[in-house]
Protein backbone atom coordinates (compact mmCIF):
# COMPACT_ATOMS: atom_id res chain seq x y z
CA UNK A 1 0.00 0.00 0.00
CA UNK A 2 1.39 3.26 -1.27
CA UNK A 3 1.93 5.67 1.49
CA UNK A 4 -0.83 8.64 0.45
CA UNK A 5 -3.20 5.19 0.12
CA UNK A 6 -2.72 4.31 4.02
CA UNK A 7 -3.33 8.13 4.98
CA UNK A 8 -6.66 8.07 3.51
CA UNK A 9 -7.22 4.58 4.58
CA UNK A 10 -6.57 6.00 8.31
CA UNK A 11 -8.27 8.87 7.52
CA UNK A 12 -12.11 6.65 6.68
CA UNK A 13 -11.35 4.28 9.66
CA UNK A 14 -10.23 6.40 12.56
CA UNK A 15 -11.64 9.21 13.83
CA UNK A 16 -8.44 11.07 14.94
CA UNK A 17 -4.90 10.48 13.84
CA UNK A 18 -3.60 7.05 15.59
CA UNK A 19 -0.81 6.16 17.60
CA UNK A 20 1.87 5.02 15.66
CA UNK A 21 3.83 2.34 16.91
CA UNK A 22 6.00 1.48 13.73
CA UNK A 23 6.36 2.86 10.64
CA UNK A 24 9.46 1.49 7.75
CA UNK A 25 9.86 0.03 4.80
CA UNK A 26 8.64 -3.21 6.07
CA UNK A 27 5.20 -2.59 7.84
CA UNK A 28 3.09 0.02 9.33
CA UNK A 29 1.30 -0.79 12.77
CA UNK A 30 -0.44 1.65 14.80
CA UNK A 31 -3.93 1.97 17.15
CA UNK A 32 -6.57 4.14 16.23
CA UNK A 33 -10.29 4.56 17.74
CA UNK A 34 -13.41 3.93 15.69
CA UNK A 35 -16.56 4.90 17.31
CA UNK A 36 -16.18 3.69 20.69
CA UNK A 37 -13.78 0.58 19.81
CA UNK A 38 -9.67 1.32 20.32
CA UNK A 39 -8.46 -0.73 16.64
CA UNK A 40 -4.82 -2.63 16.51
CA UNK A 41 -4.04 -1.87 12.33
CA UNK A 42 -1.06 -3.90 10.51
CA UNK A 43 0.24 -3.71 6.64
CA UNK A 44 2.93 -5.48 6.04
CA UNK A 45 4.83 -3.97 3.14
CA UNK A 46 7.11 -6.43 2.78
CA UNK A 47 9.08 -10.02 4.16
CA UNK A 48 7.50 -11.69 7.02
CA UNK A 49 4.70 -9.57 8.80
CA UNK A 50 5.78 -8.55 11.95
CA UNK A 51 3.28 -10.87 14.50
CA UNK A 52 5.33 -10.33 17.63
CA UNK A 53 3.81 -6.72 17.39
CA UNK A 54 0.29 -7.73 16.60
CA UNK A 55 1.24 -10.53 19.60
CA UNK A 56 2.13 -7.42 21.86
CA UNK A 57 -0.36 -4.69 20.79
CA UNK A 58 -3.54 -5.91 19.47
CA UNK A 59 -5.06 -7.68 22.74
CA UNK A 60 -5.15 -4.99 24.18
CA UNK A 61 -8.12 -3.78 21.69
CA UNK A 62 -11.20 -4.41 20.61
CA UNK A 63 -10.61 -5.39 16.78
CA UNK A 64 -7.50 -6.14 15.17
CA UNK A 65 -7.40 -5.34 11.18
CA UNK A 66 -4.49 -6.96 8.92
CA UNK A 67 -4.46 -4.84 5.23
CA UNK A 68 -2.94 -7.27 2.72
CA UNK A 69 -1.77 -5.36 -0.76
CA UNK A 70 0.23 -8.31 -2.24
CA UNK A 71 3.71 -9.47 -2.92
CA UNK A 72 3.59 -9.86 0.58
CA UNK A 73 6.38 -12.78 1.54
CA UNK A 74 5.67 -15.19 4.02
CA UNK A 75 2.37 -17.43 4.91
CA UNK A 76 0.24 -14.61 6.41
CA UNK A 77 -0.31 -16.78 9.37
CA UNK A 78 -1.70 -14.18 11.92
CA UNK A 79 -1.43 -15.42 15.73
CA UNK A 80 -4.81 -16.16 17.05
CA UNK A 81 -6.27 -13.55 18.64
CA UNK A 82 -8.73 -13.29 21.65
CA UNK A 83 -10.35 -10.41 19.63
CA UNK A 84 -11.34 -10.46 16.32
CA UNK A 85 -9.51 -9.99 13.15
CA UNK A 86 -10.33 -7.97 10.29
CA UNK A 87 -8.72 -9.03 7.00
CA UNK A 88 -8.70 -6.59 3.97
CA UNK A 89 -7.20 -7.82 0.98
CA UNK A 90 -6.39 -5.74 -1.65
CA UNK A 91 -4.11 -7.67 -3.85
CA UNK A 92 -2.48 -10.89 -5.71
CA UNK A 93 -1.23 -13.46 -2.84
CA UNK A 94 -0.10 -17.09 -2.54
CA UNK A 95 -2.33 -19.68 -2.48
CA UNK A 96 -1.32 -20.47 0.79
CA UNK A 97 -1.55 -17.17 2.44
CA UNK A 98 -5.38 -16.88 1.11
CA UNK A 99 -5.71 -20.31 2.69
CA UNK A 100 -4.85 -18.33 6.30
CA UNK A 101 -6.34 -14.81 5.66
CA UNK A 102 -9.95 -16.74 5.35
CA UNK A 103 -9.63 -17.87 8.92
CA UNK A 104 -9.98 -14.23 9.58
CA UNK A 105 -12.85 -13.77 11.71
CA UNK A 106 -14.05 -11.20 8.79
CA UNK A 107 -13.14 -11.13 5.40
CA UNK A 108 -12.80 -7.93 2.94
CA UNK A 109 -11.59 -8.21 -0.72
CA UNK A 110 -11.29 -5.71 -3.17
CA UNK A 111 -11.58 -6.23 -6.74
CA UNK A 112 -7.60 -6.70 -7.00
CA UNK A 113 -7.67 -9.69 -4.55
CA UNK A 114 -7.66 -12.91 -5.94
CA UNK A 115 -11.32 -14.44 -7.50
CA UNK A 116 -11.41 -17.26 -4.62
CA UNK A 117 -11.47 -14.87 -2.15
CA UNK A 118 -13.36 -12.36 -3.77
CA UNK A 119 -16.05 -15.09 -3.71
CA UNK A 120 -15.74 -16.37 -0.42
CA UNK A 121 -14.94 -12.72 0.97
CA UNK A 122 -17.61 -11.83 4.19
CA UNK A 123 -17.68 -8.01 2.41
CA UNK A 124 -16.85 -7.09 -1.07
CA UNK A 125 -15.54 -3.57 -2.26
CA UNK A 126 -14.44 -2.00 -5.13
CA UNK A 127 -11.07 -0.85 -3.69
CA UNK A 128 -9.19 0.22 -0.44
CA UNK A 129 -11.09 3.26 0.48
CA UNK A 130 -14.42 1.39 0.11
CA UNK A 131 -12.78 -0.68 2.11
CA UNK A 132 -12.36 0.81 5.27
CA UNK A 133 -15.23 3.05 4.58
CA UNK A 134 -17.01 -0.39 5.16
CA UNK A 135 -14.79 -1.61 8.59
CA UNK A 136 -16.00 1.69 10.05
CA UNK A 137 -19.41 1.30 9.17
CA UNK A 138 -19.70 -2.40 10.42
CA UNK A 139 -17.62 -1.49 13.54
CA UNK A 140 -19.72 1.38 14.73
CA UNK A 141 -22.88 -0.77 14.06
CA UNK A 142 -21.52 -3.57 16.58
CA UNK A 143 -20.96 -0.53 19.01
CA UNK A 144 -24.22 -0.14 21.67
CA UNK A 145 -25.85 3.51 20.95
CA UNK A 146 -24.46 4.61 17.83
CA UNK A 147 -27.61 4.15 15.54
CA UNK A 148 -30.84 6.47 16.55
CA UNK A 149 -34.04 4.62 16.43
CA UNK A 150 -36.92 5.28 14.30
CA UNK A 151 -40.18 3.70 15.82
CA UNK A 152 -42.38 5.60 13.66
CA UNK A 153 -41.00 3.63 10.77
CA UNK A 154 -42.06 0.19 12.10
CA UNK A 155 -45.62 1.21 10.92
CA UNK A 156 -44.67 0.64 7.36
CA UNK A 157 -44.04 -3.09 8.27
CA UNK A 158 -47.31 -3.75 7.38
CA UNK A 159 -47.13 -2.23 4.06
CA UNK A 160 -43.66 -4.04 3.52
CA UNK A 161 -44.70 -7.58 4.54
CA UNK A 162 -48.12 -8.85 3.03
CA UNK A 163 -51.01 -10.52 5.07
CA UNK A 164 -51.03 -13.74 2.91
CA UNK A 165 -48.46 -16.08 4.57
CA UNK A 166 -48.04 -17.46 1.12
CA UNK A 167 -46.66 -14.45 -0.55
CA UNK A 168 -43.34 -13.61 -0.63
CA UNK A 169 -41.68 -10.39 0.57
CA UNK A 170 -37.78 -9.00 0.72
CA UNK A 171 -36.38 -9.87 4.18
CA UNK A 172 -33.92 -7.17 3.12
CA UNK A 173 -36.36 -4.21 3.05
CA UNK A 174 -37.58 -5.39 6.73
CA UNK A 175 -34.27 -6.15 7.76
CA UNK A 176 -33.52 -2.30 6.79
CA UNK A 177 -37.13 -1.18 8.92
CA UNK A 178 -36.34 -2.83 12.09
CA UNK A 179 -32.41 -1.57 12.16
CA UNK A 180 -33.52 2.18 11.12
CA UNK A 181 -30.70 1.55 7.71
CA UNK A 182 -28.02 0.16 10.34
CA UNK A 183 -27.96 -3.36 8.88
CA UNK A 184 -24.92 -4.37 7.11
CA UNK A 185 -25.04 -7.24 5.00
CA UNK A 186 -22.05 -9.90 5.27
CA UNK A 187 -21.96 -12.83 2.70
CA UNK A 188 -24.98 -14.65 2.83
CA UNK A 189 -26.04 -18.10 0.87
CA UNK A 190 -28.84 -18.91 -1.22
CA UNK A 191 -32.00 -18.27 1.15
CA UNK A 192 -30.15 -16.76 4.23
CA UNK A 193 -29.11 -13.51 4.62
CA UNK A 194 -26.53 -12.26 7.02
CA UNK A 195 -25.14 -9.47 8.76
CA UNK A 196 -25.48 -6.45 11.54
CA UNK A 197 -27.42 -4.07 12.96
CA UNK A 198 -29.12 -2.45 15.67
CA UNK A 199 -32.65 -2.88 16.88
CA UNK A 200 -33.45 -0.14 19.14
CA UNK A 201 -29.72 0.98 19.73
CA UNK A 202 -28.98 -2.77 20.56
CA UNK A 203 -26.42 -4.37 18.24
CA UNK A 204 -27.36 -7.79 16.86
CA UNK A 205 -25.77 -10.48 14.57
CA UNK A 206 -28.61 -11.28 12.29
CA UNK A 207 -29.72 -14.49 10.85
CA UNK A 208 -33.00 -14.29 8.17
CA UNK A 209 -34.30 -16.62 5.83
CA UNK A 210 -35.46 -14.92 2.11
CA UNK A 211 -38.44 -15.75 1.81
CA UNK A 212 -38.24 -13.79 -2.04
CA UNK A 213 -35.54 -17.07 -3.16
CA UNK A 214 -37.02 -20.00 -3.31
CA UNK A 215 -39.50 -19.75 -0.34
CA UNK A 216 -36.88 -19.44 2.00
CA UNK A 217 -35.59 -23.15 1.55
CA UNK A 218 -32.24 -23.56 4.04
CA UNK A 219 -29.23 -25.41 2.31
CA UNK A 220 -25.84 -26.60 2.71
CA UNK A 221 -24.08 -23.38 1.74
CA UNK A 222 -27.07 -21.65 4.38
CA UNK A 223 -26.05 -23.98 7.32
CA UNK A 224 -22.51 -23.41 7.12
CA UNK A 225 -22.99 -19.62 6.86
CA UNK A 226 -25.22 -19.59 9.74
CA UNK A 227 -22.07 -21.54 11.46
CA UNK A 228 -20.19 -18.87 10.77
CA UNK A 229 -22.14 -16.27 11.77
CA UNK A 230 -22.71 -17.73 14.94
CA UNK A 231 -19.06 -18.27 15.27
CA UNK A 232 -18.47 -14.17 14.96
CA UNK A 233 -21.14 -13.24 17.35
CA UNK A 234 -19.33 -15.30 20.03
CA UNK A 235 -16.27 -13.68 19.45
CA UNK A 236 -18.12 -10.35 19.25
CA UNK A 237 -19.81 -11.24 21.95
CA UNK A 238 -23.04 -10.21 20.42
CA UNK A 239 -26.37 -11.44 20.78
CA UNK A 240 -28.43 -13.33 17.78
CA UNK A 241 -31.95 -11.86 16.04
CA UNK A 242 -33.55 -14.90 13.91
CA UNK A 243 -36.05 -13.99 11.52
CA UNK A 244 -37.73 -17.14 10.05
CA UNK A 245 -39.82 -17.53 6.85
CA UNK A 246 -39.02 -21.04 5.34
CA UNK A 247 -41.06 -23.29 3.90
CA UNK A 248 -38.43 -25.96 4.96
CA UNK A 249 -35.07 -27.45 3.96
CA UNK A 250 -33.92 -28.57 0.33
CA UNK A 251 -32.78 -31.41 -0.77
CA UNK A 252 -29.37 -31.74 -1.19
CA UNK A 253 -26.56 -34.40 -0.31
CA UNK A 254 -24.62 -33.46 2.93
CA UNK A 255 -27.60 -31.74 4.52
CA UNK A 256 -27.80 -33.56 7.51
CA UNK A 257 -24.25 -33.38 8.62
CA UNK A 258 -24.46 -29.67 7.94
CA UNK A 259 -28.10 -29.20 10.04
CA UNK A 260 -26.04 -31.23 12.76
CA UNK A 261 -23.04 -28.37 12.86
CA UNK A 262 -25.79 -25.75 12.74
CA UNK A 263 -27.25 -27.48 15.80
CA UNK A 264 -23.72 -27.99 17.42
CA UNK A 265 -22.86 -24.21 16.91
CA UNK A 266 -26.76 -23.09 18.65
CA UNK A 267 -25.57 -25.54 21.53
CA UNK A 268 -22.10 -23.86 22.06
CA UNK A 269 -23.23 -20.18 21.80
CA UNK A 270 -23.62 -18.41 25.40
CA UNK A 271 -24.87 -15.14 23.59
CA UNK A 272 -28.73 -14.51 24.15
CA UNK A 273 -30.96 -15.68 20.92
CA UNK A 274 -34.13 -13.91 20.18
CA UNK A 275 -35.91 -15.81 17.16
CA UNK A 276 -38.57 -14.05 15.28
CA UNK A 277 -41.03 -15.94 12.93
CA UNK A 278 -42.37 -13.71 10.61
CA UNK A 279 -43.88 -16.28 8.64
CA UNK A 280 -43.64 -20.05 7.87
CA UNK A 281 -41.44 -22.16 9.52
CA UNK A 282 -41.65 -25.35 8.23
CA UNK A 283 -40.09 -28.92 9.31
CA UNK A 284 -36.41 -28.73 10.18
CA UNK A 285 -35.69 -25.64 9.32
CA UNK A 286 -37.66 -24.13 12.00
CA UNK A 287 -35.45 -26.07 14.40
CA UNK A 288 -32.26 -25.96 12.53
CA UNK A 289 -32.61 -21.77 12.85
CA UNK A 290 -32.98 -21.71 16.52
CA UNK A 291 -36.52 -22.78 16.86
CA UNK A 292 -38.34 -25.04 18.73
CA UNK A 293 -35.90 -27.60 20.44
CA UNK A 294 -32.59 -25.08 20.32
CA UNK A 295 -33.97 -23.17 23.57
CA UNK A 296 -33.55 -19.52 22.35
CA UNK A 297 -33.78 -16.54 24.91
CA UNK A 298 -37.09 -15.69 23.26
CA UNK A 299 -39.23 -17.24 20.36
CA UNK A 300 -41.58 -14.77 19.06
CA UNK A 301 -44.31 -14.58 16.26
CA UNK A 302 -46.14 -12.61 14.48
CA UNK A 303 -50.28 -13.05 13.88
CA UNK A 304 -49.23 -14.44 10.29
CA UNK A 305 -47.03 -16.77 11.10
CA UNK A 306 -47.47 -20.83 10.60
CA UNK A 307 -45.24 -23.08 12.90
CA UNK A 308 -45.11 -26.67 11.53
CA UNK A 309 -42.84 -29.90 12.10
CA UNK A 310 -44.03 -30.60 8.54
CA UNK A 311 -42.84 -29.07 5.23
CA UNK A 312 -46.13 -27.44 3.49
CA UNK A 313 -48.34 -29.32 1.15
CA UNK A 314 -50.50 -27.96 -1.52
CA UNK A 315 -54.06 -27.06 0.22
CA UNK A 316 -53.08 -27.46 3.30
CA UNK A 317 -54.83 -26.11 5.82
CA UNK A 318 -52.73 -23.60 8.47
CA UNK A 319 -53.43 -23.49 11.89
CA UNK A 320 -53.37 -20.58 14.08
CA UNK A 321 -50.35 -19.51 15.64
CA UNK A 322 -51.97 -19.14 18.50
CA UNK A 323 -52.69 -22.88 18.66
CA UNK A 324 -49.31 -23.66 17.19
CA UNK A 325 -47.93 -21.64 20.27
CA UNK A 326 -49.32 -24.26 22.59
CA UNK A 327 -46.85 -26.76 21.17
CA UNK A 328 -43.52 -24.82 19.89
CA UNK A 329 -42.86 -22.87 23.15
CA UNK A 330 -43.27 -18.98 21.86
CA UNK A 331 -43.18 -16.33 24.44
CA UNK A 332 -45.46 -14.21 22.75
CA UNK A 333 -47.16 -13.48 19.54
CA UNK A 334 -46.91 -10.08 18.86
CA UNK A 335 -48.27 -7.17 16.74
CA UNK A 336 -45.48 -6.64 13.84
CA UNK A 337 -45.46 -2.94 14.49
CA UNK A 338 -44.17 -3.05 17.97
CA UNK A 339 -41.44 -6.00 17.01
CA UNK A 340 -38.37 -3.89 18.01
CA UNK A 341 -39.54 -2.83 20.56
CA UNK A 342 -40.35 -6.28 21.75
CA UNK A 343 -36.69 -7.21 20.69
CA UNK A 344 -34.76 -4.64 22.70
CA UNK A 345 -37.20 -5.66 25.39
CA UNK A 346 -36.02 -9.35 25.49
CA UNK A 347 -32.50 -8.15 25.28
CA UNK A 348 -32.13 -5.76 28.06
CA UNK A 349 -34.05 -8.17 30.08
CA UNK A 350 -31.06 -10.67 29.54
CA UNK A 351 -28.64 -7.62 30.17
CA UNK A 352 -30.15 -6.87 33.89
Amino acid sequence: MLRQELVQFLDQLFQQEPLVLGDSDDYWAGIGVCGAYQVFMLVPRSGEPPWEIMRGAAPQCDLAVLVVSGDIDGTMQAPHLDIPLVAVIDGEVSARAATSLRHADIVVATQKAPKPLREAADLMCDDIHEGAALIARFTKTIQPGSVSPTPAAQNNILEIVPADVEQPFDVHVLLDTLCAKSFVALKGAGALVLGAGQVNGNPVMILASQPAIDGGRIGVEDCYAAVRLIGLAQRLRLPVLVIQDTAGMTSEDGLPEAVEKLLKAWATLDMPVVTMVAGRACGLAHVALAGAGTRPTALIAWPRAWISLDDPQAGDKRASVMTAAKGFGVNEVIDPRVTSDTISGWLTLWRD
